[in-house]
């Protein structure tokens, strides 16, 4: 077999103790690297070309792909961030060099799971703890929460791992319920659930889900509609707000942008709309 085929089946990028564990020589190493199958990240590591950028950088910086940018490589819903998040070791000192990119944010604390010096990437349970330290609490919540959906993250054992943690872990993982469809849903639910307002998610009317329902009849809908999204997919949700409209149901649609920046519009508009009633069926 290749090292390449080995380095790409872990992840794109090895340290060479890792490889000469496994029984692969530096001779077959370097032979890689002369025919172009492998690149030299830094002394102690090789990668495969097209390897994650964000994992190369944090490479490079001798640190491990941690917080929102470890969540992304491993496939959970995170905000864009051009940031790159990097846990260090505390001796941590080298100087940032790649001038073209924006300053990562560096996270120093210890997690629960132990780390080697050839991990790239931090182990799941400190991610997450990175992520609960690092982001305001909604968005916490929707990364995990998008975990759990996914069927990538078991709540179960989420919960034994907040209770021996403790601290901002746990109350992230206390608001998580794996429901949401996409982590802009969950951002809905946890901030109307901050003032008392429960959003139930994913409720079926009509045979078709919604993203979200209060009270009786009041469908909160969330655009997460970006340059991928299609003039088809537009129509067929305004037929959805259509078809609810017309069975008594009072539709509020929201970009994703307003919802994430513009909060507070939002939220008068809910908080408006349930001052009239409309969230309630008429009671005779």
């Amino acid at each position: 077999m290749y090292v390449e085929s080995i380095v790409r089946s872990h992840g794109g990028i090895m340290h060479r103790t890792t490889l000469r564990n496994l029984g692969v020589t530096p001779y077959r190493v370097r032979k890689e690297i002369d025919a172009g199958l492998l690149q030299r990240v830094d002394r102690h590591r090789v990668a495969v070309n097209g390897c994650d950028t964000a994992l190369l950088r944090a490479a490079r910086l001798g640190g491990r792909l941690s917080c929102v940018s470890a969540a992304r490589f491993r496939g959970l819903w995170a905000l864009d961030d051009e940031r790159l998040h990097v846990s260090v070791p505390r001796t941590f000192s080298a100087p940032v060099t790649d001038r073209a990119a924006p300053l990562p944010l560096l996270h120093w604390g210890r997690g629960p799971a132990p780390v080697h010096l050839t991990d790239t990437i931090e182990p799941l349970a400190n991610m997450l703890l990175h992520i609960a330290q690092c982001q305001p609490h909604e968005l916490a919540v929707a990364i995990i929460d998008s975990g759990i959906n996914k069927r990538m993250l078991d709540l179960a054992e989420l919960k034994r791992l907040a209770r021996s943690v403790g601290g901002r872990l746990q109350a992230v993982i206390e608001d998580c319920d794996g429901g949401a469809d996409s982590g802009i849903e969950t951002v809905i639910r946890v901030r109307l659930g901050q003032r008392g307002i429960a959003l139930r998610i994913q409720i079926v009317i009509d045979g078709h889900p919604v993203d979200g329902l209060i009270g009786d009849r009041l469908v909160i809908q969330a655009d997460g509609y970006g340059p991928h999204s299609t003039s088809s997919q537009r129509s067929r949700d305004l037929m959805q707000d259509a078809r609810l409209a017309l069975r008594g149901y009072t539709v509020l649609r929201f970009t994703y942008a307003q919802i994430l920046y513009d909060w507070s519009y939002v939220e008068a508009q809910i908080l408006a709309a349930m001052s009239q009633g409309l969230h309630l069926w008429e009671r005779h």
